[in-house]
This record gives structure tokens, C-alpha cells and sequence, in this order.
């Protein structure tokens, strides 16, 4: 039933290209901290969920990667919120990933 309203999702692979570019927003972010010894930003804070600077960090890097190609190149004729929306789920999914790897 949530297709019928939303039908934006699924033409032209914008799922593929949220899952890309979440994944090397990823490995971006993973490489850089290993690059700058950023070993002491994985300490989980209680007051944020357990979420550690390095989890957050991969989050915002994960959601820059993806609003970035679908608003600017592929999705230049869709409304901003759901370019904005799309990139907040990737953004919230790889921060939940991070969290628990």
C-alpha cells in the first residue's frame, strides 16, 4: 500500500544508488579515521544510545554521499524532500550498522 503513495522510489534504481553510495560513503569514512589514528573517536556515549563520534560520523558522511548524486545529478526534477528523505534512511542505516560493527 506505502508503493501507491510513493511511487518515487522505486523508477530509475534510486534505491542502487542510495546503497552505493552509502557503501562508500562507508569505506570513505572508515579509511579516513584509519588514515588520522581516529582510534579514540569509538568511544560509545551513553547519553546518544550507545552511538560513539564514529558512528555518528559515518551516518553524516553516509548521507552527504547520498544527497549529494540524487540531488544534483539524477534526481535533479524531484521534490527536495524526498531527496532529503532518501538520504536521511541511508544516513540512519549506516549509523545503525556502524553501531553494532
Amino acid at each position: 500500500m506505502l508503493y501507491w503513495r510513493y511511487p518515487w522510489s522505486r523508477p530509475r534504481r534510486r534505491f542502487g544508488t542510495a546503497a552505493i553510495a552509502t557503501f562508500v560513503a562507508w569505506i570513505l569514512w572508515r579509511v579516513v579515521l584509519q588514515l588520522s589514528n581516529g582510534d579514540n573517536l569509538d568511544v560509545d556515549n551513553p547519553f546518544l544510545l550507545g552511538l560513539s563520534a564514529q558512528d555518528v560520523g559515518s551516518g553524516i558522511v553516509a548521507f552527504l554521499l547520498t544527497a549529494v548524486p540524487l540531488g544534483l545529478v539524477s534526481e535533479r526534477d524531484e521534490p527536495a524532500h524526498h531527496v532529503t528523505a532518501t538520504a536521511l534512511i541511508a544516513g540512519a542505516l549506516a549509523m545503525f550498522v556502524d553501531r553494532f560493527i
